[in-house]
């Protein structure tokens, strides 16, 4: 009888630890074809839920006013073939006898993070498109009315515009952009490569390789500090490059038939290797509190290099203290054949460059540096080590110069693990393994840390922990219980 009751505790047990409850899943995000699964987006958009994607096949869809309060990625087949109209209502108010308002409603309103747009063109009667939401991502489409973005770490990539563009938020990358007039105001944006007239209203952000020709009525602005203003061509524009803050770097740019401003920073502004031709003005220095820096730039032929309407600049450097820049009219000597004239270049009564320079300054030599946080970031792994370990549990330890969106690895090239920080490698077999870290920061600069070869001694044995069910333990237990009862039994009779 014991044997037998032994038997069965064992086979009990052993089932025990065979049997897993299976955890409930989350649903996994789908995918929504418009028009095979709904004939329209407003429907496909009420059907959906967190996570999914909706694809709309090439088309004209008519549609009502869109609002999105889910995280999803509407994707057209191509903004050629892929077209939204809306005809949106609207309220009309008259202010006096002249004048006389439609106030729209607007056709697309995104209340969301992570929201994904791509590949249409948008049409519509009136309005403009809202949306608010952290990571909103707006690449590929043609939008034909006014954009208003809010939210940090958006990305605005390689649309067309036929209207204004407004972004707030910090941590942003606008760029390869066509048309439109932009506005952006927040801290740690990248704004590069866009046909557009720019405005910024930040600090920490790189604006650089931007083009805004042929707009009279326009002007090219950054305002704040801190900023880098590189690599960007400037032409026809009305206002020209404005700058406004402290501490800016404005260099290698090419600005023609318009001009520099800078106004009243508190710190000094560096102005070096831009090409500086045919405007009005070369640069306007504005008041006399304007303090800046100015080196390597060629002016030629500009009416009036540097403005000289202003008087006292107390605080305005025209030069390294070696040399300084290539002025056009400039006609003294260099008799010692260094490149620097041999006499100051005159500006006015106060202001002179002390080392002109005889011929052009060659810009194009001049490399774009990267601030820090617009860098890819940098891993240094500090463990595994290149070395032979002795247990089958390996930290992985790593430190990281910048916040990251996204940290993983890859053992032994299998496919990447997510990560959030430092683990532990657990229940590694004996022999040779290899590690790969990767990190991405939020503009989606990814750096591989060169991969690391580590072994262990010999296989070792692991242990499996398997969830018990409760069902299976009181069977134990009662077991237990009906066993000791019957054995007290036993010895009493």
């Amino acid at each position: 009888m014991r044997k037998s009751i032994a038997l069965l505790l064992a086979l009990v047990f052993l089932t025990a630890l065979c049997y897993v409850t299976p955890l409930p899943a989350d649903a996994a995000p789908k995918m929504i074809v418009v028009p095979d699964d709904y004939a329209t987006i407003s429907s496909a958009i009420g059907n959906a839920t967190d996570g999914d994607t909706i694809l709309v096949k090439k088309g004209t869809y008519e549609e009502n006013p869109l609002e999105i309060n889910k995280t999803l990625s509407l994707i057209g087949e191509g903004a050629d073939s892929t077209k939204i109209s809306f005809d949106p209502s609207y309220s009309e108010f008259t202010v006096n006898i002249f004048e006389h308002h439609k106030v729209y409603e607007n056709p697309i309103k995104v209340y969301a993070d992570g929201f994904k747009m791509t590949g249409f063109t948008i049409v519509t009667t009136g309005g403009y498109l809202v949306i608010n939401g952290n990571g909103t991502k707006i690449t590929g489409n043609q939008i034909l009315t006014d954009l208003h973005v809010s939210g940090s770490y958006l990305k605005i990539l390689e649309n067309t515009f036929s209207a204004g563009v407004s972004v707030n938020g910090s941590y942003c990358q606008i760029s390869a952009n066509i048309g439109g007039s932009m506005w952006i105001q927040g801290s740690f944006c990248n704004i590069s490569a866009n046909i557009a007239c720019i405005n910024v209203e930040g600090s920490f952000c790189l604006v650089e390789g931007n083009k805004a020709i042929n707009a009279p009525a326009s002007t090219f602005s950054v305002g704040g500090n801190d900023n880098i203003i590189s690599k960007n061509i400037i032409d026809h524009l009305g206002f020209g490059l404005a700058v406004s803050g402290s501490n800016n770097t404005i260099y290698a740019n090419r600005i023609t038939n318009s001009g520099i401003g800078l106004e009243n920073p508190e710190r000094s502004n560096l102005v070096y290797a831009n090409y500086v031709a045919s405007n009005c003005w070369g640069v306007n220095t504005g008041y006399n509190s304007t303090i800046a820096t100015l080196y390597h730039n060629n002016f030629i032929s500009n009416t009036y290099q540097i403005s000289t309407i202003f008087s006292g600049y107390p605080t305005q450097y025209f030069d390294n203290g070696a040399e300084g820049n290539y002025w056009s009219d400039y006609h003294g000597k260099d008799a010692n054949g260094d490149g620097v004239g041999d006499t100051p270049y005159a500006i006015d009564g106060t202001r002179s460059d002390r080392y002109p320079l005889m011929a052009p300054f060659d810009t194009d030599s001049v490399t774009v540096k990267l601030p820090e946080w617009a860098s890819p970031p940098y891993v240094r792994l500090i463990s595994p080590e290149n070395t032979t370990y002795t247990t089958a549990n390996v930290t992985l330890e790593f430190m990281i110069n910048k916040q990251t969106s996204w940290m993983g690895y890859s053992l032994d090239g299998e496919d990447t693990v997510t990560i959030t920080g430092n683990t532990t490698l657990s229940g590694l077999s004996g022999g040779l393994h290899k590690i790969t870290v990767y990190a991405k920061d939020a503009f989606e600069n990814i750096v591989t840390y060169e991969p690391i070869w580590f072994s262990l001694t010999e296989p070792f044995p692991t242990v499996t922990i398997i969830a018990v069910s409760v069902a299976a333990v009181v069977v134990l237990v009662g077991l237990l219980v009906y066993h000791k009862k019957h054995k007290r039994e036993a010895e009493l009779s």
